[in-house]
C-alpha cells in the first residue's frame, strides 16, 4: 500500500469515527430506552451495529481495498474523540433545532408521505400489495400491453 493511500485511509477513517459519532447520537436520540422493552432496544442496538460496520467496511474498501491495519482503528478513535470535543455540542443543537422545527409539520407527513410512496410501489410490483386484487390485474394487463388499449372500459379489462 502507497504512503498517499494510507493517508487517505487515515483521512477517510477520522472522517468516518467522526460521522460514528453523530450518528450515535442521532440513535440515542431517537430509540428512547427506557420507553421500550429490553428486546426492542436489543434487535435495534444489533441492527445499528451491523449497520455502521458494514458502512465503515465499505469506506474501508473503496479506500485501500480493505485491508486492516491497527492504524485504521487509531483513525477512528481520534475521529470519535475529535467529534466528542469539537462537534459534540454543536451537533446535539442543530440536531434539536431540525426536530423541533420538523415535530409541527408532523401531520402533513403523515398524510402525504405514504400517499406519495406506496402508489408507485402498486404500480412497479402490484403483486406485493395484494396478489389477489382486481388492480392486479389491470396493472399486468396494462403492462402486457403497453397501454396500447387506453379506450377500454375497467369491465373489458379484467
Amino acid at each position: 500500500m502507497s504512503l498517499s493511500v494510507q493517508f487517505y485511509t487515515m483521512l477517510a477513517m477520522i472522517a468516518m469515527g467522526s460521522f460514528f459519532g453523530g450518528t450515535l447520537d442521532t440513535y440515542n436520540r431517537f430509540l428512547q430506552r427506557r420507553k421500550r422493552k429490553r428486546w426492542v432496544v436489543f434487535v435495534h442496538d444489533v441492527l445499528f451495529w451491523l449497520c455502521q460496520s458494514l458502512l465503515l467496511f465499505y469506506v474501508l474498501f473503496l479506500v485501500n481495498a480493505g485491508e486492516v491495519r491497527f492504524y485504521i482503528f487509531i483513525a477512528l478513535l481520534c475521529g470519535f474523540a475529535a467529534y466528542q470535543a469539537l462537534f459534540k455540542n454543536g451537533y446535539l443543537k442543530l440536531l434539536e433545532w431540525c426536530i423541533q422545527a420538523a415535530l409541527p409539520h408532523r401531520p402533513v407527513y403523515s398524510r402525504h408521505v405514504p400517499a406519495s410512496c406506496f402508489p408507485p410501489g402498486q404500480r412497479i410490483c402490484p403483486s406485493f400489495v395484494c396478489p389477489f386484487s382486481r388492480r392486479r390485474a389491470i396493472a399486468l394487463y396494462d403492462c402486457k400491453n403497453d397501454g396500447k388499449n387506453g379506450n377500454m372500459d375497467i369491465k373489458d379489462r379484467a
